[in-house]
């Protein structure tokens, strides 16, 4: 058995080639994954990962191998980092079995124990304590036998809590990853009001469509999840990232404005192991789905009043995400099967709207199994 190994300084252009050896291995494949990432909190490279996990776990269900960089295995400390992230808290959940460097078995329940604590913290909203720096994560996980995977802040009895409920959730866990200073200048109402829309008609969605298979079968395993991140953007970290950027004229136009100072931003993902955009829309599996069917079923998905949802008033929840994201001048990107989409809204140019077209569509040789989707929002006064 081979080992695929994501290093720690992985980066968009990197991951799309792991995808590729995966989708054509022959063979069976381990996985390595680093204790951290170098660019997580940075145009989506942490959920890249988190979808890369969920494509690897898919090709290799009931074999999935986790090749850890772990010496002995039988301390829980030794996880601590690992289980500081939701990449790392998904693989140690989800793999089939847990190796050390030496190929010596890991116990799961030891593995996980620095992870427990961080989901008990975020279960009872102490945000603030569940982890290290300006990061949080919520974390939804389906493996057998587990039965508390609706167990999160944002559901009350089996369903997403209402808009308010979830409004406060999300202020809390901005809160949780600026400083009070950057917090004050930054959020007003109006903005925790839009990105709050945001996340809440992305999460609706993985409620309603990443539960369960092309068919409507409940996945016997999967794994959704929130992330929020602050990071100061450079004119040099933003040269580290080029390279694996498609939206060019996104990259050039904050270059232009990270020459005359950082620039603080907010990332925020919202990732699935579902079904991904177009099997749910076409009811389909992968083997029957053509790259126009995709794309098909990708422009259809942020068409308003176009949903797969038996409620007739459903349907307009992804355009509006993108009108949203407008009002706060930020930037999206979601990768599902074999597309990317990106937007920008980082500047006035007036040919910017919030309709996706083919143009907006990049092309990827790899499938990923359901949807990563990231968006970043500068924080200005």
């Amino acid at each position: 058995m081979s080992t695929l190994t994501v290093k720690r300084d992985s980066n968009l252009k990197d991951i799309e080639e792991m995808l590729y050896k995966i989708e054509r291995a022959e063979t069976d494949i381990a996985l390595r994954l680093p204790n951290s990432l170098k660019y997580a909190g940075s145009l989506g490279i942490e959920a890249t990962v988190i979808q890369l996990i969920s494509t690897w776990l898919r090709k290799h269900e009931g074999r999935a191998v986790y090749h850890s960089y772990i010496k002995e295995g039988d301390s829980p400390s030794e996880y601590s980092e690992l289980c500081s992230k939701m990449y790392g808290i998904q693989i140690l959940s989800l793999a089939d079995k847990l190796m050390t460097e030496k190929l010596l078995k890991i116990k799961r329940r030891v593995a996980l124990q620095q992870a427990v604590q961080r989901i008990d913290d975020i279960r009872s909203l102490n945000f603030s304590n569940a982890f290290k720096g300006p990061y949080l994560g919520f974390p939804l996980i389906k493996a057998p036998g587990n039965t508390s995977e609706l167990n999160s802040p944002f559901y009350n009895k089996g369903a997403v809590v209402d808009r308010n409920r979830f409004l406060r959730i999300t202020e809390d866990a901005i809160r949780s990853v600026l400083k009070k200073n950057s917090y004050d200048k930054a959020i007003n109402r109006d903005v925790l009001s839009n990105i709050t829309s945001i996340i809440y008609e992305l999460f609706t969605n993985t409620d309603k469509h990443a539960r369960r298979d092309e068919l409507g079968n409940i996945l016997p395993t999967n794994f959704r999840c929130v992330l929020f991140s602050s990071i100061s953007l450079t004119e040099g970290r933003l040269d580290d990232w080029v390279s694996s950027w498609t939206d060019v004229m996104f990259a050039a136009n904050w270059k232009e404005r990270l020459k005359v100072k950082p620039q603080r931003v907010l990332e925020i993902s919202v990732i699935d192991s579902g079904p991904g955009f177009a099997r749910r829309w076409k009811g389909v599996g992968k083997e029957a789905l053509t790259i126009e069917d995709q794309k098909e079923a990708v422009l259809s998905c942020f068409k308003k009043y176009r949903t797969t949802d038996i409620n007739s008033a459903a349907g307009s929840g992804l355009s509006n995400v993108l009108w949203d994201l407008r009002k706060l001048k930020g930037w999206f990107r979601l990768r599902t099967g074999n597309l990317v989409v990106e937007k920008w809204f980082h500047g006035e140019a007036p040919t910017i709207t919030t309709d996706v077209t083919k143009e907006d569509l990049w092309e990827k040789k790899a499938f990923a199994e359901g949807a990563a989707i990231t968006f970043l929002i500068p924080l200005v006064e």
